[in-house]
Formats: structure tokens, C-alpha cells, sequence
């Protein structure tokens, strides 16, 4: 898979989301802004979380690690429990129970787009996951930095670049921040007040 079909399928939102949200209509939805924590088990209830529009991250409950960065519209919350979403742009969601859900979906033989849409959400996590199983430092950081460059201009420049790449790997601070100087100081990348503002060009290796 080339690198720009490979970024594609891990930012694109599921081609069967929007059909999917349309068949579970109606419900009531609300407008979340950036920064809120939406968990999957609330008040000792299975959830699911209908997204519309914008951003969110996929966290682990254990240990806060980022599993995956999503784009409205999707659905989730079908076969996950033990992790939550944060909004990182205003997003307009639906919660409902899990029970509720699969039950609109039983009565309106919404089975097979269900499917179709899960298995574009585990190709998405398993692609993002083989992102970071690369050998090196250096690649990881490489890999996370095509990353943020292709996300929305908002979403850039509201958070470090440092910060988005160690929210993704396990680095430590200083390894990032060495990686970083060396590629700016090299004139291959272009970093203003820690944002990530361009990418002339990243060697393949460090």
C-alpha cells in the first residue's frame, strides 16, 4: 500500500457511516467542544456514540494511550467498552445505549452495513497500529509527522507537535525533542511556536 493510500485509509471516515447514521435515525444529539471525555460504560451502561460531525480520539482506559484519531461521520461503541473518545474539534454526537442501538438495528436489517462499516474500523486500527510497530525512533517519529501534516490546518495548530507525537508513541520527551531540533535544524521541517507549520522533505532515515 503507498504512503498516500495508507494515510487515506487510517483518516478517511467508513463509506457506509453516513448510510449507517441515517437508518439509526431518530435521536437527539448534542454539541460537544473540544476537550470533552465521552466513555463508553456510563452509569454502568453500554453506550454507543453516533459522531456527525467532527473530530475524536479513541483512548485506552488503562493507560490514556491513543488507539486512534477519527473523523465524523462513524459509530462506535458497538464492540468497545474499555476505552473512551475525546473530542479534539466540536463534534456533534449521539448517545444512546448500546442496547438500544442493536436493537434499531435487529428491527431495521441493519446487519449488513453494520458489518461493512466494522470492518472498515478494525482495517483502520490494525493499519494505525502497524504505523507504530516501526523499528527505530526515528521512523516512528517520521511516520507521526506525515501524520499531523495531513490533518486538518485546526487541528495542527492546536496542538504541539511534540505533544501529538508522544500522545501516539512511546517515547520519551527528549527523544522527540532531539529528532525534532536535528529535522529543523536540517531545513527539513518548519516548526513555529511548536506547531507543525510544513515538511520540505523527511529522509528515510535518520
Amino acid at each position: 500500500m503507498s504512503e498516500n493510500s495508507l494515510r487515506a485509509a487510517v483518516n478517511n471516515p467508513s463509506p457506509h457511516a453516513a448510510q449507517l447514521i441515517d437508518s439509526l435515525k431518530p435521536y437527539p444529539s448534542r454539541h460537544y467542544p473540544r476537550g470533552t471525555r465521552l466513555d463508553f460504560i456510563q452509569g454502568g451502561v453500554k453506550v454507543c456514540h453516533i459522531m456527525e460531525s467532527g473530530i475524536a480520539e479513541l483512548r485506552r482506559s488503562v493507560d490514556q494511550i491513543l488507539i486512534v484519531r477519527l473523523t465524523a461521520p462513524t459509530v462506535l461503541g458497538i464492540a468497545v467498552s474499555d476505552a473512551y473518545l475525546v473530542v479534539k474539534e466540536t463534534a456533534t454526537i449521539c448517545t444512546l445505549p448500546q442496547e438500544e442501538v442493536l436493537q434499531r438495528i435487529e428491527e431495521r436489517g441493519l446487519w449488513e452495513l453494520l458489518a461493512r462499516h466494522m470492518m472498515v474500523q478494525t482495517n483502520k486500527i490494525y493499519l494505525y497500529s502497524n504505523q507504530i510497530s516501526a523499528p527505530t525512533s526515528y521512523e516512528l517519529v517520521r511516520k507521526q509527522l506525515i501524520e499531523l501534516i495531513n490533518e486538518p490546518e485546526s487541528l495542527r495548530n492546536s496542538i504541539s507537535v511534540e505533544r501529538y507525537i508522544r500522545d501516539k508513541v512511546h517515547l520519551s520527551r527528549t527523544c522527540v525533542m532531539k529528532i525534532l531540533s536535528d529535522l529543523k535544524t536540517g531545513g527539513y521541517i518548519v516548526i513555529e511556536v511548536g506547531r507543525l507549520k510544513e515538511i520540505k522533505h523527511l529522509p528515510l532515515k535518520y
